[in-house]
């Protein structure tokens, strides 16, 4: 299973992604996603030294691209998105429906 963090370079995305490495079970790899590869890098190297042997990938794309979203998110993975502003680079994430035969996300 994947749990894919949108917005790992922010400050919101950075807590939430150290918080997940830090307890993630074995099997879970921890996604960090977002539109900037240098930044990734460097967020994904400083959550790797807070849990030996904890899996970390890396993922360039754009929240506001439904397509891009839709090709990241798999079958079984979870999307925690700490994208924002919200108004502006958020709210594509949500609406991308799940492919046939997954259900559809929580909206509030």
């Amino acid at each position: 299973m994947r749990i894919v963090v949108f917005g790992a370079t922010g400050y919101t995305g950075k807590l939430t992604a150290a918080a997940l490495v830090g307890r993630a079970a074995e099997g879970i790899t921890v996604v960090l996603a977002g539109r900037d590869e240098r930044r990734l890098s460097g967020v994904a190297e400083q959550v790797v030294e807070r849990r030996e042997g904890a899996v970390v990938e890396i993922a360039v794309a754009d929240a506001t691209d439904e397509a891009q979203v839709r090709r990241l998110v798999g079958p079984g993975d979870v999307l925690v998105s700490t994208v924002g502003p919200v108004i502006r680079r958020g709210l594509p994430a949500p609406p991308a429906p799940p492919p046939r035969g997954q259900t559809q996300p929580h909206q509030n």
